[in-house]
């Protein structure tokens, strides 16, 4: 009997360990389904503004969080300010900026760590926020929150947040799933970086190309009427016949310099 109530325990010992093992598995399924839908949604933009949005996105719609935010350094590099969220007041997101190293927020601009805060409200680190911009994230609700940096070409493009409005433990999967979900990002970013220079160089190209146009055929053709207009007066003078030839030809000139203005322009805007 002791034989076969030790065989049962272990047994049963065994099966919760399985059970165990099938949520896990089914866990990480869900996760890495999530990863490749995020991954799908944010690879389906090309430009950089959209591609940032769709990652917010991901992070309420697939993952569930409340809140979240990117924040992008200013043009000279001096502050992060919010690019785009999703869940915040528009009125706040104006408040959450940070200089290099000022706040949570600032240090993982600098150090290129993320950071958990699983209680906003009796947190340590609260002393050391800018005052507008814990006013922002305390009126909003947030209790508990996770940054993470976007990396680049090895620096520190952006800073993503996600945000709970209630106290939330980070898990090591979820921490990795986030992790992951940035990395996608940021190759997702790189495309679009990439897409909006060739677009650039195809708009210098085009400016170069319209620039020889105009050179080559409407400037040569107004600097012929030109030269026959500062003619013409002093030749008719002299001579009638002569003056009505150089007219026709002027004319011609003049509707030959209007038909290629039209046709420049055509390929400026086609409608």
């Amino acid at each position: 009997t002791q034989a076969l109530e030790q065989r049962t325990s272990e047994l049963q010992e065994r099966t919760l360990e399985l059970e165990e093992q099938t949520r896990a598995l089914k866990l990480r399924g869900k996760q890495l389904a999530a990863l490749y839908r995020a991954e799908e949604r944010m690879h389906r933009h090309l430009h950089l503004d959209q591609v940032l949005q769709a990652l917010v996105d991901v992070a309420v719609d697939i993952l569930q969080a409340d809140k979240s935010a990117v924040l992008v350094w200013d043009e000279r590099q001096e502050r992060l300010v919010t690019r785009v969220a999703r869940g915040f007041s528009p009125e706040r997101m104006t408040h959450l900026t940070f200089a290099r190293g000022e706040g949570i927020t600032g240090q993982v601009a600098v150090t290129g760590e993320a950071v958990t805060v699983e209680d906003a409200l009796n947190d340590l680190g609260r002393a050391e926020e800018p005052a507008e911009a814990l006013a922002a994230v305390d009126a909003e609700g947030i209790r508990s929150l996770m940054h993470l940096p976007i990396l680049v070409d090895d620096a520190v493009y952006a800073v993503f947040n996600v945000s709970f409005l209630e106290p939330h433990a980070f898990g090591e999967d979820e921490q990795r799933l986030f992790l992951a979900l940035v990395q996608r990002a940021a190759l997702a970013i790189e495309n679009a970086q990439l897409y909006e220079r060739t677009q650039e160089l195809a708009i210098v190209e085009e400016r170069g190309r319209l620039a020889r146009d105009l050179h080559d055929a409407v400037t040569q053709t107004l600097f012929s009427a030109s030269l026959i207009a500062e003619t013409l007066p002093a030749l008719w003078e002299s001579d009638h016949e002569e003056g009505r030839v150089l007219l026709k030809e002027l004319r011609q000139l003049s509707r030959g310099a209007l038909a290629e203005m039209r046709t420049l322009l055509m390929e400026l805007r086609p409608a």
